[in-house]
């Protein structure tokens, strides 16, 4: 009997000394073992995680393509009216220079007859940039129009009307060939610049503001 008592006693220490599934040590030990599947330690300070919630700022205007956009559109207001206005001012071209209304038709279809050409700004602006385009065509502009203007004044007096007509279809032409230099190069940065998705909006604006400079 005496040893029949003293195994039991043992069993019921031994039992005592073994962590039950509710005592701290138990816990502590499933804490540190699963403790990384448990959303309780769950890490939520990863830079994964930071970077994902956070929202990346917008880039400043100079690296964006807005400056670049906004000078083609620029551009593109100057070359409506010496291009598609030639009804708004023809009637004063008339009167100023005592043309005939043959003689006025003669210089309004050597303007449009110059679209024949449009080819040859595409093949500049190809071969040596829109840069370079674009301010030959500006300059070039700025040039025949000043001389357009000095004749239809008067301030450049033309007594012989064959040489007058021919100088003015010239200059038609002329300026017609760097309107297209000008849009040629406002078309090409566009395409160049803007994303998929966005070129043919911001080329239709850009013809937009060639309709608005006409008026």
């Amino acid at each position: 009997n005496n040893q029949q008592h003293q195994l039991s006693s043992l069993n019921i220490d031994d039992r005592e000394s073994l962590p039950s599934e509710h005592s701290d040590d138990y816990d502590t030990t499933n804490n540190t073992n699963f403790g990384s599947n448990s959303p309780l330690h769950m890490n939520n300070d990863h830079p994964a995680a930071e970077q994902s919630t956070q929202q990346q700022p917008p880039p400043p205007i100079k690296q964006t393509n807005l400056p670049l956009l906004s000078a083609c559109y620029m551009a593109a207001l100057t070359t409506g009216a010496t291009t598609y206005a030639f009804s708004f001012y023809s009637n004063a071209l008339k009167s100023s220079l005592h043309l005939s209304q043959n003689q006025l038709d003669t210089l309004s279809s050597a303007i449009f007859c110059a679209g024949i050409l449009s080819w040859m700004p595409g093949m500049v602006v190809d071969s040596f940039g829109a840069r370079f385009a674009i301010v030959v065509g500006g300059i070039g502009n700025s040039f025949h129009l000043t001389c357009y203007w000095m004749i239809v004044t008067e301030r450049w007096k033309i007594s012989n009307m064959n040489v007058l007509m021919f100088l003015l279809s010239v200059l038609g032409v002329l300026i017609f060939v760097g309107c297209a230099l000008v849009t040629g190069s406002v078309f090409k940065v566009i395409v160049e610049s803007c994303g998929k998705g966005t070129k043919g909006k911001a080329v239709g604006c850009a013809k937009g503001y060639v309709g608005v400079g006409s008026g």
